[in-house]
């Protein structure tokens, strides 16, 4: 857990992995596994279709229900 400027107490959950995961046409690598993330390496928003990811994640969702 982080605090930083926000006056309330949160979480961010970040899943890790080792190695590289795929979702809505994004392949996605966990840089620094097991250790800790390199947040220096990130994905470029304008190469995240985030409608496409979000369409992928409702579709698993709804399965699982």
């Amino acid at each position: 857990m982080l605090m930083m400027v926000d006056p309330h107490v949160h979480f961010h959950v970040i899943p890790r992995h080792a190695g590289s995961r795929a979702i809505g046409g994004v392949e996605v690598t966990d840089h620094g596994w097991p250790r800790t993330p390199d947040l220096t390496k990130f994905l470029q928003p304008a190469a995240v279709d985030l409608a496409r990811i979000a369409q992928t994640v409702r579709a698993a969702w709804h399965r699982q229900t």
